[in-house]
């Protein structure tokens, strides 16, 4: 949400099955001809879709590369993958278009579970507690804050993320 002028750029289906998934942009015009490109997606949920990620990280990658213009960028949503995993690696070592964790380079060392076991929504079946929710931001952003919200009470099965970004 901003109070800022903003323009809505063409969605970006990344999966048409039960679950439809899509890539969402929106310029942001930061005044004095400056302007940041801000998304949201949502990938593949299944432990198995592992492939699927790849290539929607791939494509969502190509997409920002093209769209952004020159502008930062700013990635949000529910990736369903831990940050060592290939979608995350992919987002953030782009030559053209390096995306920073934002969690990770504001709390180094906390591992910021967003699907945890202490969330009464969260449904364990196998596994442990973990990231799989993100921001992911140009390095031209400076991270000025990074912590977890709605955890009480929970609003999904996931904790919320909240991150402050400033701009140079």
């Amino acid at each position: 949400m901003t109070r800022r002028p903003s323009a809505a750029l063409p969605t970006l289906a990344l999966w048409a099955g039960p679950s439809k998934r899509a890539l969402q942009q929106v310029r942001v015009d930061l005044g004095g001809g400056r302007s940041v490109l801000v998304a949201n997606t949502h990938f593949a949920h299944r432990r198995a879709a592992g492939d699927l990620r790849v290539w929607q990280a791939r494509r969502v990658l190509a997409t920002l590369e093209r769209a952004a213009e020159g502008a930062p960028v700013v990635l949000l949503g529910d990736l369903n993958d831990v940050p060592e995993s290939e979608p995350l690696r992919i987002l953030r070592s782009s030559a053209t278009l390096p995306l920073r964790d934002c969690w990770a380079a504001h709390r180094p060392g906390d591992p910021g579970h967003t699907y945890a076991r202490t969330n009464p929504w969260a449904v364990f079946r196998a596994g442990t507690d973990r990231r799989i929710d993100y921001a992911l931001a140009s390095p031209t952003l400076r991270v000025a804050s990074a912590a977890l919200a709605l955890t009480d009470p929970p609003a999904s099965d996931h904790y919320a993320l909240r991150v402050t970004l400033r701009t140079p």
